[in-house]
């Protein structure tokens, strides 16, 4: 079968395998440190990576049931990222009502991305859950109970950037388009995500010592 979109399913795929390098090394660190919050982040990079597969294989073969895949790991992908950030900056009946919220927001997601699975819904929910955990990693920081917000927030402004660029169209040559700089740029947003997850500290596991 004659590849569609050859370099846009290559840089897919090495942004599928860059991330699984990441979300080993904190699953590793969560083991280690025993906490949560980086463990859910870990999830968050699994399940990205899982979305980067079959969106490349999308751009491979096309077909509907590996788009459905793909903007339903980027569903999940968004709801661990804010759930890690929840251990990260609340406990008690604060985090119970946050997870709850964010439940509703995946199980809201899932509906409605079955129905129109257009793209712009995917980036929807993922720019909403990067603003979420912008603001409870900023908590955390700021109560002196977590660390990582100026690596997440970097990693959320080049995100941004690399939305802009895929969004603007440009192509470095008729063989690497908008999507593979995107792609290449997500790569260095996934390092900035990673180390910013790494300083994240459970609330309990602080509060403990106070």
């Amino acid at each position: 079968m004659e590849t569609a979109e050859p370099v846009t399913t290559l840089t897919d795929y090495l942004l599928a395998a860059v991330y699984l390098i990441f979300a080993w090394k904190l699953f590793l660190h969560a083991r280690v440190a025993r906490r949560r919050s980086v463990w859910w982040a870990a999830a968050a990079f699994v399940l990205t990576a899982a979305a980067a597969v079959f969106g490349g294989s999308f751009h491979w073969m096309g077909g509907n049931v590996l788009w459905k895949l793909t903007v339903y790991c980027m569903g999940l992908a968004s709801f661990c990222l804010v759930v890690a950030a929840i251990y990260s900056a609340a406990g008690g009946a604060a985090r119970r009502w946050l997870m709850t919220a964010a439940a509703v927001k995946l199980v809201v997601y899932l509906v409605w991305i079955t129905r129109y699975d257009d793209f712009r819904y995917v980036i929807y929910d993922y720019v909403v859950a990067m603003m979420v955990t912008l603001a409870l990693a900023a908590w955390a920081n700021y109560r002196h109970v977590s660390g990582g917000v100026i690596w997440i927030a970097a990693a959320i402004l080049v995100t941004f950037a690399a939305s802009a660029v895929q969004h603007s169209g440009l192509s470095l040559h008729r063989h690497f388009n908008h999507n593979d700089l995107f792609h290449v740029i997500q790569m260095g947003a996934a390092w900035l995500f990673y180390r910013g997850f790494r300083e994240f500290q459970d609330y309990r596991e602080l509060s403990l010592h106070r």
